[in-house]
Protein backbone atom coordinates (compact mmCIF):
# COMPACT_ATOMS: atom_id res chain seq x y z
CA UNK A 1 0.00 0.00 0.00
CA UNK A 2 3.04 2.32 0.60
CA UNK A 3 4.45 1.72 -2.52
CA UNK A 4 1.16 2.67 -4.10
CA UNK A 5 0.89 5.98 -2.55
CA UNK A 6 4.34 6.74 -3.39
CA UNK A 7 4.15 5.46 -7.65
CA UNK A 8 0.52 7.95 -7.15
CA UNK A 9 3.38 10.77 -5.61
CA UNK A 10 5.49 10.54 -8.20
CA UNK A 11 3.07 10.73 -11.13
CA UNK A 12 1.29 13.28 -9.82
CA UNK A 13 4.72 15.70 -9.81
CA UNK A 14 5.78 14.55 -13.10
CA UNK A 15 2.29 15.63 -14.41
CA UNK A 16 2.96 18.95 -12.76
CA UNK A 17 6.19 19.72 -14.55
CA UNK A 18 5.00 18.47 -17.60
CA UNK A 19 2.55 21.21 -17.39
CA UNK A 20 4.34 23.69 -16.53
CA UNK A 21 6.93 23.15 -19.11
CA UNK A 22 3.86 24.03 -21.89
CA UNK A 23 2.54 27.11 -19.78
CA UNK A 24 6.27 28.65 -19.53
CA UNK A 25 7.91 30.26 -22.82
CA UNK A 26 11.40 32.16 -23.22
CA UNK A 27 11.64 35.53 -23.63
CA UNK A 28 13.60 34.74 -26.94
CA UNK A 29 10.32 32.33 -28.14
CA UNK A 30 7.95 35.43 -27.78
CA UNK A 31 10.73 37.25 -29.65
CA UNK A 32 11.06 34.88 -32.61
CA UNK A 33 7.05 34.37 -32.37
CA UNK A 34 6.74 38.06 -32.72
CA UNK A 35 8.88 38.51 -35.19
CA UNK A 36 7.18 36.06 -37.59
CA UNK A 37 3.33 37.31 -37.01
CA UNK A 38 4.94 41.22 -38.16
CA UNK A 39 6.49 39.28 -41.40
CA UNK A 40 2.83 37.61 -41.68
CA UNK A 41 0.93 41.22 -40.93
CA UNK A 42 3.78 43.14 -44.05
CA UNK A 43 3.00 40.15 -46.56
CA UNK A 44 -0.42 40.19 -47.91
CA UNK A 45 -2.62 39.12 -50.75
CA UNK A 46 -2.30 42.65 -52.19
CA UNK A 47 1.72 42.27 -52.75
CA UNK A 48 2.28 45.09 -51.52
CA UNK A 49 6.02 44.15 -49.63
CA UNK A 50 6.52 48.28 -48.22
CA UNK A 51 8.14 48.13 -45.08
CA UNK A 52 6.52 50.49 -42.35
CA UNK A 53 7.46 54.15 -42.55
CA UNK A 54 10.00 54.01 -39.35
CA UNK A 55 12.92 55.52 -39.27
CA UNK A 56 14.77 54.09 -35.99
CA UNK A 57 15.84 50.17 -35.96
CA UNK A 58 13.23 47.90 -36.39
CA UNK A 59 12.90 44.17 -35.67
CA UNK A 60 14.93 43.42 -38.80
CA UNK A 61 17.95 45.98 -37.84
CA UNK A 62 20.64 45.13 -35.79
CA UNK A 63 21.09 47.70 -32.99
CA UNK A 64 24.19 49.50 -33.06
CA UNK A 65 26.86 48.37 -30.21
CA UNK A 66 29.36 51.29 -30.29
CA UNK A 67 26.62 53.39 -28.58
CA UNK A 68 26.04 55.04 -31.39
CA UNK A 69 22.10 56.20 -32.42
CA UNK A 70 20.50 54.72 -35.67
CA UNK A 71 19.38 57.90 -37.90
CA UNK A 72 17.56 57.64 -41.03
CA UNK A 73 19.67 60.01 -43.22
CA UNK A 74 21.00 57.32 -45.32
CA UNK A 75 17.74 56.82 -46.47
CA UNK A 76 15.95 60.72 -45.98
CA UNK A 77 15.23 62.72 -49.57
CA UNK A 78 17.67 65.73 -50.19
CA UNK A 79 15.99 68.54 -49.47
CA UNK A 80 17.38 70.38 -52.66
CA UNK A 81 16.51 67.11 -54.73
CA UNK A 82 16.32 68.40 -58.10
CA UNK A 83 18.52 71.26 -58.04
CA UNK A 84 20.85 70.49 -60.24
CA UNK A 85 18.48 69.77 -62.84
CA UNK A 86 17.62 73.46 -62.36
CA UNK A 87 21.12 74.68 -62.38
CA UNK A 88 21.21 73.09 -65.83
CA UNK A 89 18.48 74.78 -67.04
CA UNK A 90 20.36 77.98 -66.13
CA UNK A 91 23.32 77.33 -67.47
CA UNK A 92 21.98 76.39 -70.84
CA UNK A 93 19.82 79.67 -70.73
CA UNK A 94 23.00 81.41 -70.40
CA UNK A 95 24.98 79.38 -73.17
CA UNK A 96 23.41 82.03 -75.99
CA UNK A 97 24.76 85.63 -75.94
CA UNK A 98 21.75 87.81 -77.33
CA UNK A 99 22.38 90.86 -79.82
CA UNK A 100 20.66 93.63 -79.85
CA UNK A 101 18.57 94.20 -82.64
CA UNK A 102 18.86 98.01 -82.91
CA UNK A 103 23.02 97.09 -82.91
CA UNK A 104 24.30 99.82 -85.32
CA UNK A 105 25.23 98.96 -88.45
CA UNK A 106 27.63 100.75 -91.01
CA UNK A 107 25.71 99.92 -94.15
CA UNK A 108 28.08 101.91 -95.91
CA UNK A 109 31.03 100.15 -95.17
CA UNK A 110 29.63 96.80 -95.75
CA UNK A 111 28.97 98.08 -99.04
CA UNK A 112 32.47 99.01 -99.77
CA UNK A 113 32.49 102.79 -98.70
CA UNK A 114 33.71 104.96 -95.89
CA UNK A 115 31.94 107.13 -94.02
CA UNK A 116 33.75 110.36 -94.46
CA UNK A 117 33.48 113.65 -92.34
CA UNK A 118 33.33 116.91 -94.08
CA UNK A 119 30.85 117.97 -97.19
CA UNK A 120 32.12 116.31 -99.57
CA UNK A 121 34.40 113.17 -101.21
CA UNK A 122 38.25 113.45 -102.17
CA UNK A 123 38.82 112.86 -105.13
CA UNK A 124 38.69 109.49 -106.07
CA UNK A 125 35.47 109.05 -104.17
CA UNK A 126 32.29 109.51 -105.28
CA UNK A 127 29.19 110.42 -102.90
CA UNK A 128 26.48 107.55 -102.44
CA UNK A 129 23.00 108.21 -103.31
CA UNK A 130 21.75 104.67 -101.92
CA UNK A 131 23.78 104.76 -98.61
CA UNK A 132 24.41 107.34 -95.63
CA UNK A 133 26.17 108.00 -92.66
CA UNK A 134 25.63 109.50 -89.12
CA UNK A 135 26.96 113.02 -89.31
CA UNK A 136 29.03 112.15 -92.58
CA UNK A 137 28.41 111.15 -96.33
CA UNK A 138 29.25 107.88 -97.87
CA UNK A 139 31.72 108.33 -99.92
CA UNK A 140 32.46 104.94 -102.89
CA UNK A 141 36.01 104.59 -104.65
CA UNK A 142 35.27 105.20 -108.01
CA UNK A 143 38.99 106.00 -109.32
CA UNK A 144 42.09 106.16 -106.37
CA UNK A 145 44.56 104.32 -108.03
CA UNK A 146 48.32 104.48 -107.51
CA UNK A 147 50.35 103.96 -104.68
CA UNK A 148 48.56 105.35 -101.76
CA UNK A 149 47.89 104.92 -97.93
CA UNK A 150 43.91 105.29 -96.83
CA UNK A 151 42.86 105.66 -93.26
CA UNK A 152 40.70 103.01 -92.42
CA UNK A 153 38.65 103.44 -89.10
CA UNK A 154 37.43 104.13 -86.90
CA UNK A 155 34.62 106.18 -88.95
CA UNK A 156 33.77 108.48 -89.90
CA UNK A 157 37.12 109.72 -91.39
CA UNK A 158 38.52 112.92 -92.40
CA UNK A 159 38.60 113.56 -96.07
CA UNK A 160 41.95 114.46 -96.48
CA UNK A 161 43.23 110.94 -94.64
CA UNK A 162 41.54 109.07 -98.14
CA UNK A 163 43.89 108.24 -101.14
CA UNK A 164 47.17 109.91 -99.30
CA UNK A 165 49.26 109.83 -102.53
CA UNK A 166 52.88 107.77 -101.43
CA UNK A 167 56.06 106.83 -102.79
CA UNK A 168 58.27 103.90 -102.14
CA UNK A 169 62.50 104.52 -101.19
CA UNK A 170 65.09 104.34 -104.38
CA UNK A 171 67.72 101.81 -103.96
CA UNK A 172 70.79 103.39 -102.41
CA UNK A 173 73.83 102.83 -104.64
CA UNK A 174 74.45 98.95 -104.47
CA UNK A 175 71.48 98.53 -101.88
CA UNK A 176 68.39 96.33 -102.49
CA UNK A 177 65.73 98.94 -101.54
CA UNK A 178 62.83 98.04 -99.56
CA UNK A 179 60.23 94.89 -100.44
CA UNK A 180 57.71 95.84 -103.38
CA UNK A 181 54.28 96.50 -102.24
CA UNK A 182 52.20 94.84 -104.39
CA UNK A 183 49.66 93.51 -102.16
CA UNK A 184 47.23 95.94 -99.67
CA UNK A 185 49.06 95.67 -95.99
CA UNK A 186 46.30 96.92 -93.36
CA UNK A 187 47.35 97.24 -89.79
CA UNK A 188 46.86 99.43 -86.78
CA UNK A 189 48.53 102.23 -86.42
CA UNK A 190 51.37 103.76 -84.33
CA UNK A 191 52.71 106.81 -84.54
CA UNK A 192 56.02 106.46 -82.31
CA UNK A 193 56.18 110.46 -81.67
CA UNK A 194 53.07 110.44 -79.44
CA UNK A 195 54.50 107.29 -77.08
CA UNK A 196 57.84 108.12 -76.59
CA UNK A 197 60.11 110.80 -77.87
CA UNK A 198 61.35 109.26 -81.15
CA UNK A 199 59.11 111.08 -83.25
CA UNK A 200 61.23 110.77 -86.45
CA UNK A 201 62.14 106.74 -84.97
CA UNK A 202 66.32 107.44 -85.19
CA UNK A 203 66.45 105.83 -81.69
CA UNK A 204 65.85 102.26 -80.85
CA UNK A 205 62.04 102.15 -80.04
CA UNK A 206 61.29 100.94 -76.42
CA UNK A 207 57.88 100.18 -77.33
CA UNK A 208 56.92 96.91 -78.70
CA UNK A 209 55.41 97.57 -82.30
CA UNK A 210 55.18 93.85 -83.59
CA UNK A 211 52.20 93.88 -85.91
CA UNK A 212 51.67 97.26 -86.20
CA UNK A 213 52.43 99.96 -89.07
CA UNK A 214 54.35 102.87 -88.05
CA UNK A 215 54.33 106.54 -88.96
CA UNK A 216 57.26 108.53 -88.14
CA UNK A 217 58.71 111.86 -89.27
CA UNK A 218 61.78 112.57 -92.22
CA UNK A 219 64.96 114.05 -90.89
CA UNK A 220 68.17 113.30 -88.14
CA UNK A 221 68.96 110.13 -89.40
CA UNK A 222 69.20 108.29 -92.44
CA UNK A 223 65.67 106.73 -94.25
CA UNK A 224 67.50 103.14 -93.66
CA UNK A 225 68.41 103.78 -90.29
CA UNK A 226 64.53 104.72 -89.64
CA UNK A 227 63.54 101.83 -91.76
CA UNK A 228 65.88 99.67 -89.34
CA UNK A 229 64.08 100.65 -85.56
CA UNK A 230 61.21 99.74 -87.02
CA UNK A 231 61.91 96.60 -88.21
CA UNK A 232 63.63 95.47 -85.11
CA UNK A 233 60.99 96.78 -82.95
CA UNK A 234 58.42 94.20 -85.03
CA UNK A 235 56.69 96.63 -87.60
CA UNK A 236 54.77 95.20 -90.12
CA UNK A 237 55.42 98.62 -92.84
CA UNK A 238 56.76 101.89 -92.03
CA UNK A 239 54.99 105.33 -93.07
CA UNK A 240 57.38 108.60 -93.63
CA UNK A 241 56.23 111.85 -93.57
CA UNK A 242 57.87 114.73 -94.99
CA UNK A 243 59.26 117.44 -92.32
CA UNK A 244 59.24 119.96 -94.83
CA UNK A 245 56.08 121.13 -97.41
CA UNK A 246 56.24 119.44 -101.03
CA UNK A 247 57.09 115.52 -102.63
CA UNK A 248 59.29 113.69 -100.42
CA UNK A 249 62.07 111.97 -101.81
CA UNK A 250 63.92 109.01 -100.36
CA UNK A 251 66.73 106.56 -100.94
CA UNK A 252 66.87 103.36 -98.54
CA UNK A 253 67.01 100.26 -98.10
CA UNK A 254 65.57 98.28 -95.09
CA UNK A 255 63.36 94.61 -94.81
CA UNK A 256 59.80 95.72 -94.35
CA UNK A 257 57.67 98.02 -96.78
CA UNK A 258 58.32 101.53 -96.65
CA UNK A 259 56.40 104.78 -98.35
CA UNK A 260 56.66 108.37 -98.18
CA UNK A 261 53.90 111.13 -97.73
CA UNK A 262 53.46 114.63 -97.73
CA UNK A 263 53.99 116.49 -94.67
CA UNK A 264 50.54 117.28 -93.80
CA UNK A 265 48.94 114.66 -94.38
CA UNK A 266 51.42 113.36 -91.95
CA UNK A 267 50.44 115.63 -89.38
CA UNK A 268 46.88 115.04 -90.14
CA UNK A 269 47.39 111.22 -89.37
CA UNK A 270 49.18 112.09 -85.84
CA UNK A 271 46.10 114.21 -84.99
CA UNK A 272 43.37 111.74 -85.99
CA UNK A 273 45.36 109.37 -83.69
CA UNK A 274 45.91 111.20 -80.95
CA UNK A 275 41.96 111.49 -80.82
CA UNK A 276 41.26 107.71 -81.87
CA UNK A 277 44.35 105.56 -80.27
CA UNK A 278 42.47 102.56 -82.16
CA UNK A 279 43.23 104.19 -85.93
CA UNK A 280 43.74 101.93 -88.56
CA UNK A 281 45.20 102.17 -92.06
CA UNK A 282 46.18 100.61 -94.93
CA UNK A 283 48.69 100.74 -97.87
CA UNK A 284 47.12 99.91 -101.06
CA UNK A 285 49.09 99.90 -104.25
Amino acid sequence: MRSLFLFAGLLAALLFLSCENNIKRSPLDALVADDAAQNDENTGDDGDTTQNDTTGPTDHEAVPTDGTIPTDEDNAEPDNAGADDLNDDIMNDDDEILVPDDEPVNVCAMNGGVCVSGSECPGGYTASEQFTCDNAICCMNTGATGLRVDVTGPQPIPANLLAIPATQPVPTEGGTGTPAITEEIPGPLLAIGLIEENIDGCKEYETPATGFIVIVQRGNCTFSQKIQNAANAGATALIIYNNAPGEIGMNADGAIPTVGIVQEAGQAALTFTGEHPDITVAIRP
